[in-house]
């Protein structure tokens, strides 16, 4: 039987403050299906210089192929023009506004790092701050 360690004294994760970060695509999961049987591709994110995770679900339903799209375009414009293997993402990068969502980090919106200056990604935005681009 596995034994788990006392954890008492180890401290919660701090929140992820909103703001505008780049991030790699770490990986990207086998389709899934909600409680409704909607399909979704589950992504995951490292948020560069926190070493951080945050996640995004892509819905495949009408409805939300416009998300879809504009992540992809974010991502590699090229990618709009075909189907392809969830695994060419693996290794890009792309700028995220994360958001605290409750108790979650949340992705709200992505940005290519091309559109963005470096000097206002990997830090906190300030209340009503412009966006960085």
């Amino acid at each position: 039987m596995p034994r788990f360690p006392r954890t008492k004294d180890v401290p919660d994760f701090p929140p992820i403050q909103a703001g505008w970060y780049t991030v790699t695509i770490v990986a990207v999961k086998e389709e899934k299906k909600d409680k409704n049987g909607e399909s979704f591709i589950p992504v995951e994110f490292e948020i560069e210089d926190i070493g951080r995770k945050v996640w995004d679900n892509f819905r495949l339903t009408d409805n939300w192929l416009s998300k879809v799209k504009n992540f992809l375009k974010e991502v590699d414009e090229s990618l709009l023009d075909q189907e392809f293997d969830g695994e060419l993402l693996i290794g890009k990068k792309v700028v995220a506004h994360i958001i605290q969502d409750g108790e979650w980090a949340r992705i709200r919106d992505y940005a290519s790092i091309e559109k963005v200056n470096p000097a206002d990604v990997n830090k906190p935005l300030i209340d009503d701050e412009p966006l960085p681009f």
